[in-house]
């Protein structure tokens, strides 16, 4: 999450970047929808493992 933020470089990220230990505990990252779900790797340089995971979805597994 962090290389993706620094990446970004977004002007919104500034405070996240400065105290990135109070932004994580304000996360819960054991958060998970109700229903059926999948998860995605969306860290930089998994662009073909998105590719593999949509077809995964979009042809009935992956939930």
């Amino acid at each position: 999450m962090r290389e993706y933020i620094e990446f970004r470089g977004a002007a919104r990220d500034a405070w996240k970047m400065e105290a990135w230990d109070e932004y994580m505990s304000s996360l819960n990252l054991e958060l998970r929808p109700q229903g059926p779900h999948f998860m995605v790797d969306n860290r930089l340089g998994a662009a073909v493992a998105l590719v593999d995971e949509a077809r995964d979805v979009l042809s009935g597994g992956g939930l």
